[in-house]
């Protein structure tokens, strides 16, 4: 990755054709008013590239840090929260997961519909498929092809 540089050398007070903004003293013991077209130590376009990037430092830091803490929305499911959900989706349905999820601590309707609809839903066959349906498989793809 290459290093940031400004867009230009020249100091932006030159840009803008201005005196520098603030008395720069030369050395100790100089006379602030004599030293006022002195030049700045750093000009802004170096001093805003400067800021930018202890910005995007501290963005990438912070980005680690959020990441490493432990998001209580991402954890395996317990026994409990399956029963929970099997139980609530037998009273309100399959269409209320915001409400479903209300009773279930650090989990979204998204999370309990994805576990419903993927691992509880006694619907789903989780068994090996037969020759049967290999064959129809096969043949629907010969009739139709990689749709």
């Amino acid at each position: 990755m290459q290093p940031l540089t400004p867009p230009s050398s020249k100091p932006i007070s030159e840009l803008l054709q201005l005196g520098p903004l603030v008395p720069v003293p030369t050395g100790p013991g100089s006379d602030t008013a004599s030293d006022a077209t002195a030049p700045l130590p750093m000009d802004l376009p170096t001093l805003a590239f400067a800021a930018a990037a202890e910005d995007a430092a501290a963005a990438a830091e912070a980005a680690a840090e959020l990441a490493s803490k432990e998001d209580p929305r991402n954890r395996p499911w317990a026994d409990e929260e399956d029963a929970t959900v099997k139980l609530l989706v037998e009273t309100h349905g399959t269409k209320c997961w915001s409400l479903i999820a209300a009773s279930l601590t650090g989990r979204t309707g998204k999370q309990c519909r994805e576990r419903w609809h993927n691992q509880l839903d006694p619907a789903i066959k989780k068994d090996h498929w037969t020759a049967e349906e290999d064959r129809t498989l096969l043949d629907a793809h010969r009739t139709l092809g990689n749709r």
